[in-house]
């Protein structure tokens, strides 16, 4: 896959736009960016999170650089309420 498919169309970073949203005080989460089947698993459907959210979401600009570093393909999920 592409390296260009880890920004937006403005060329920005997902991981970038991911921690300014914390920065504003915003509780983001990391979400898959596409369907995925695993050899034997279950198929795992784009837009679900990679985190635990409800626990997790957070405007810690440190922790969420982190999971962009892991996933930087990641969707920016936003935590509006508890479910």
């Amino acid at each position: 896959m592409s390296d260009t498919y880890k920004t937006l169309p403005n060329n920005r970073p997902r991981g970038d736009v991911a921690v300014e949203a914390a920065l504003a005080g915003w509780q983001v989460h990391p979400c898959r960016h596409a369907p995925e089947q695993r050899p034997g698993g279950p198929l795992r459907k784009a837009k679900e999170p990679l985190t635990s959210w409800k626990e997790a979401a957070t405007d810690d600009p440190a922790v969420v650089a982190a999971w962009w570093a892991r996933w930087p393909l990641a969707l920016v999920g936003i935590r509006t309420g508890d479910g």
